[in-house]
């Protein structure tokens, strides 16, 4: 957790350890919703539980989310989702003092324009968390990209939910048959009009006070459409440097 290797943040987690154990085809067939989204929040989960709990009880760990400026600002926001106001007080006191050392350093040394030297507020290019999501999802396209590689492979992803249109993208690009891009942009398309048609007949039957004729895909439809056009929740941030994967 807190050692630092070559180079890289030493705000780590047992979560990185855990990349290779990704089970394609049972991530397939369980999950509901994009399975690359879903991985990444569980990781992050897992990151934020571990780092809050080190941040309230470990003195050194406090120093070194200090001294790395902790996380952008979007991941921090999470974080502290994940923490009491007793932990946020614990974690946040040595983070202050931290950040009032630098800018007084910055009064005292600085030319006329001392707010250029100022970079006390974490991006995508720094934050441990940001990292770490761009490693899992690395990881688990390169994973999936082999899955697909085979017919069987093909009809597995072909029953289930498929990726959002984010990762579909991002796969594509890592995928190099032209049969695999063909297969995954065709099935794409009738998933999105799947859930169109689920879209619709919600409306349908919510607008005659028919709903307990609603089925499973028509009461989440509304859900997984958001999922498929904006990815999870929890993994996009906005914009390209404020927080995740923008």
């Amino acid at each position: 957790m807190k050692e630092r290797v070559a180079g890289k943040s030493r705000i780590l987690t047992g979560a990185e350890a855990k990349q290779e154990e990704f089970n394609i085809e049972q991530d397939l067939r369980k999950i509901r919703g994009c399975p690359i989204c879903t991985k990444i929040t569980d990781f992050l989960a897992d990151f934020f539980a571990h780092l809050q709990y080190e941040l309230s009880n470990d003195e050194s760990t406090r120093h070194i989310y200090a001294e790395e400026l902790g996380l952008c600002p979007f991941h921090a926001w999470q974080l502290a989702s994940f923490s009491s106001p007793l932990g946020i007080s614990r974690s946040y006191s040595t983070f202050l003092d931290h950040v009032a050392s630098i800018l007084v350093t910055c009064a005292e040394t600085s030319s006329n324009s001392p707010e250029k030297a100022l970079n006390v507020v974490k991006d995508s290019a720094t934050c441990s968390a940001c990292h770490l999501v761009e490693r899992i999802e690395e990881v688990y396209i390169r994973h999936l990209a082999l899955f697909l590689k085979d017919a069987d492979g093909r009809q597995t992803y072909a029953r289930s939910h498929g990726v959002c249109l984010r990762h579909l993208e991002q796969l594509v690009n890592v995928v190099f048959s032209p049969v695999t891009v063909r297969f995954l942009l065709r099935d794409e398309a009738k998933r999105l009009r799947r859930i169109s048609s689920d879209l619709r007949n919600y409306v349908s039957k919510q607008d005659a006070l028919r709903r307990d004729l609603l089925t499973d895909d028509e009461k989440d439809a509304y859900r997984r459409s958001l999922v498929k056009i904006l990815g999870g929740r929890n993994v996009c941030a906005h914009g390209n440097r404020g927080g995740s994967l923008g």
